[in-house]
This record gives C-alpha cells, structure tokens and sequence, in this order.
C-alpha cells in the first residue's frame, strides 16, 4: 500500500479536511444528544444505577470487539465501505430506540448501535489522518477532535430539552436526522487515495494486522485515564440532580469550553515538545476535577469541576492519538486509528460498568473518589512504559534523524 495523498505545502485547511471535520461533527452532534439523555431512558424503563452502567457499558464492549477488524478492512480491502454501512445502521437503530419497552431489546440494539459507531468513527479517524500532513498531525487532530468538542457544547444541552419539554421520540429523531444528513455528505466526501496491493489485500487477519504494537502503550494509557469519563458520561447527570447542583446540560456545556481551549494548545505542544508534561496535566486536571464532583456541592464547584475534566479529557485525547500514529505509516492507519479507538471503547465501556457497581455498593461521592486512581494508573503507565516506547515523541525524533 502506498500514499497518494500528499499536500505540496503541508497544509491542513483544504476541502477534504474540511469535509471529514463537517462528516465527524454531524455524527458526533446526533450521538451527544445521547449521551447524557440515554441514562434517563432506561431509568424510564425501569432499570436501576447498575442497568444503567451496563446498558451504557455494553456499547463500548460491542465497539471495541469490531475495532480491530474494522482497522484491518480500512487497510486491506476499502476505506469507505463501513463507514456507509455503519451510517446506515445507525439511522435504523436510533429510529427504533423510542418504540422499545424492554430494556433487554435495547441491549441488545445497544450492542448493534455499538458496532455501527465503531464502523463509522474508525473509518472517518482513519480518513483524516490519511489527509493531515504527519508533520502537524497533532494540531490537525486536534482541529478534528474541536468538531467532537462542538457538539459535546450544544448537543447535550439540546437534548436534555427536546427530552424534557417533547419526549424521547423527538429526542431520538433529531439524533436520527442528524445520522441521515451525515450518511449524506459521506456519499459526496473524497477519500485519500490509498492503494492497495495484492499482498496486502490478500493478508488474513491476525494480531499483528488487527492491532498495532507502536499504538499499545498510548493506548493503555487512554484506556485507565478513560475510565473516569465512563463514570462521568453514565452518571454525572443523575448525581447533579441527586444533590441539586446543576445539571448534566451545564456541566457538558462547561465542559466543552475547557475541552476546545486544551485542544487548541496540546496539538501544537504535542507536535513541537511531546507529549511528557501533557500527561501530567491531563491526569492531574482529571483527578482534581472528581474530587470536586465527589465534595464540592455547589454550582461554582460543579462549573470548575467541569472545566477542569474539560482541561484533562481536552489535553489527553489529541495527544495519545498523536502518539499512537506518530511512527505508523499509511498501510498502518487503520489498525493504529483501532488500537487506540478500542481503547476510549474499554475505557468509556469498563469505566461505565465499574462506575455502576461503586454507586450501587457506595454511593455517587465514593465512587468518584475511587475512580481518581484511574488517573494514577495512567500517569503511571507513561512512565513505566510509554516514555520507554518506539512511538514516545523523543524516541520518534531520533528515528527520523
């Protein structure tokens, strides 16, 4: 496989660029109206704390088990046929969410919707690192990543109102129209013209085609320090308005303003300096802002609590992804945009399902608490193991002199 998709002047603003930013924004926009609401859902249906963890975990399982076949396809065989199918699916899955009443069917549509978003994010992660110039792929994720940040900011908070003025089927069918728009420009959108040879098409999936070993450690690394978003994606709602200090619309909305002011610094630091000290940031930021969520009951210290998370979870995600495609080539895209997707999905997904049981066994403020030693373990990966490794920024540099 070779790349064809050079740009003369190392320039990251052009059509494609864009076009995949707008394509990632739309997904991303209908399934953060999600996110926050879906707990809501399935407590309506009779599910307690711990059904509420696993319906939001049993997403992430299904995602990350397709993943690395996903990444293997992207490389071998097409980079644009899932990403149709996968759009697809989840404009019939979201159109049928509001019309189950068993909390069985929606596992089960659950583990189906995973599968769909893990066909359309790789693919659409996949395509942008083909277009961005490798010398600034930081700054050009993170760029990428601000279209995620965008909806993160106004979709939760769209939904929480649709949800809360209309019902869930308005809820449902705005996120589902948002799904038939993007399945749209997907049709329109150019691909990077990534050549596929004979041997490689003809390659069987194994584990050094599925996963790529350079992305490991960026991707253990994501996985511990994405546990604590699992507890905060699944239950951060439900305990504001447990305590009555905000609400799950506020603490996303603040949350993303911290997430878009992190990405646009950690991609160009993450390009020019590594990403040594962003980790130390980014799990720092994450721990004190839990602890704020487990003990400050009040709006002031729930905002600052969100801004705080917004810093930690804004610096992480660019800068791992950086690390995990620094050294992969073009033939390696898929796999490396799996590795470390498969990552968010174990981490959201176990963070999901952890998170649970510690509220059921010890209540929101403990659980929070605990889940500050997620962020520990991931400083401590860096240390012990992603410093030392082929794809760590000082490592990588030496490579190429």
């Amino acid at each position: 496989m070779s790349d064809k998709f050079e740009t003369k002047k190392q320039s990251i603003w052009n059509k494609p660029f864009i076009m995949v930013c707008m394509l990632n924004m739309l997904l991303f926009f209908g399934f953060y109206m999600l996110v926050p609401t879906f707990s809501f859902f399935v407590k309506s249906l009779g599910g307690d704390e711990a059904v509420v963890g696993f319906v939001v975990g049993i997403f992430s399982v299904s995602s990350v088990i397709v993943r690395p076949f996903i990444g293997w396809f992207l490389d071998h065989k097409s980079r644009r046929l899932l990403l149709y199918v996968g759009a697809a699916a989840i404009i019939a899955i979201v159109a049928v969410y509001p019309w189950v009443k068993l909390i069985a069917i929606v596992i089960l549509l659950r583990l189906l919707h995973g599968v769909a978003w893990s066909c359309t994010t790789t693919s659409v992660n996949t395509a942008a690192c083909d277009i961005i110039p490798r010398a600034r792929l930081g700054e050009g994720l993170s760029y990428f990543g601000l279209t995620n940040t965008l909806s993160m900011a106004i979709s939760p908070a769209i939904g929480f109102a649709l949800m809360n003025n209309l019902g869930f089927i308005p809820l449902f069918y705005t996120s589902c129209s948002l799904a038939v728009v993007a399945f749209v420009l997907s049709l329109q959108m150019r691909f990077p013209n990534i050549e596929i040879t004979a041997n490689s098409a003809s390659l069987r999936p194994n584990i050094r085609t599925l996963l790529n070993k350079d992305s490991l450690p960026a991707a253990a690394i994501t996985l511990a320090a994405l546990l604590t978003y699992g507890a905060v994606q699944a239950f951060v709602a439900l305990y504001a308005v447990e305590t009555k200090v905000g609400s799950g619309g506020i603490f996303f909305a603040a949350m993303a303003i911290s997430v878009a002011f992190a990405r646009l610094i950690s991609g160009r630091v993450a390009d020019r300096r590594g990403e040594s000290v962003l980790i130390f940031v980014c799990n720092g930021a994450i721990a004190a802002s839990l602890l704020l969520i487990a003990y400050g009951h009040s709006l002031s210290l729930f905002i600052c609590a969100a801004l705080l998370y917004g810093i930690g979870f804004g610096t992480l995600v660019p800068t791992m992804q950086t690390m995990a495609l620094r050294v992969a080539e073009p033939e390696q895209r898929g796999a490396a945009s799996s590795t470390i997707l498969c990552a968010f999905d174990i981490g959201i997904g176990m963070g999901g399902i952890i998170s649970g049981i510690l509220v059921k066994t010890y209540g929101y403020s403990n659980m929070f608490t605990l889940m500050v030693g997620a962020a520990a373990i991931s400083l401590l990966l860096y240390l012990f193991w992603g410093r030392r490794s082929r794809s760590a920024f000082k490592n990588a540099m030496k490579q190429e002199q």
